[in-house]
């Protein structure tokens, strides 16, 4: 690489809009082991990985593809950063056990690529996991869809979009009566 010359940051996202393929500075790829073979030649700027939201094979698919990454014998990559949608925490776990130390939160559909600066890649995931209850669990119903529920409450609390974002997905779990003070199943039951 010559002295100078700018680097590019590298972005995976099966869905990311054609405007972003000719965006200066961007590499976009939607296939991961073309963003692997890319990323670990040693000469990007950053490293982007989308994870959907909507499809539960693509989700996995870009776990897998944080874990190749975070275990890559190559030195010295630039700081990895997962783009997600909400704050998931099943999904959040997963990808820190990937590997991933940087999280970067985005509404499904955005126009613009997501293009964190190295010093500031984003929030630290294992901080956002602090902030997020322990309890909170999310069970796949089918392929596009979960149902969030509440493991302070036998699993048997299912839980809805206002209470996830007012209480579980947040520090305020810490006052929810399930939170304090969690059943536990009983023997043989």
């Amino acid at each position: 690489m010559e002295v100078g010359e700018v680097r590019d940051r590298l972005i995976f996202n099966p869905a990311a809009p054609a405007d972003w393929l000719g965006h200066p500075g961007l590499w976009v790829s939607g296939n991961p082991v073309e963003f692997l073979g890319r990323a670990t030649q040693g000469a990007a700027a950053g490293l982007v990985v989308y994870v959907s939201d909507a499809d539960l094979g693509q989700r996995r698919e870009a776990v897998e593809l944080c874990q190749a990454l975070a275990r890559h014998p190559v030195a010295g990559l630039p700081p990895l950063v997962a783009v997600v949608s909400q704050r998931h925490r099943g999904l959040l776990a997963s990808l820190a056990a990937a590997g991933v130390q940087w999280v970067v939160f985005r509404p499904s559909g955005a126009k613009l690529p997501v293009v964190p600066p190295p010093e500031n890649p984003g929030q630290p995931l294992a901080r956002v996991l602090m902030e997020i209850c322990p309890f909170l669990n999310h069970q796949p119903v089918d392929d596009t869809h979960e149902l969030a529920y509440c493991g302070a409450y036998l699993n048997r609390l299912v839980l809805g979009r206002d209470r996830r974002l007012d209480l579980c997905e947040n520090p305020a779990h810490q006052a929810c009566p399930y939170f304090l003070a969690p059943r536990q199943a009983e023997n043989g039951a």
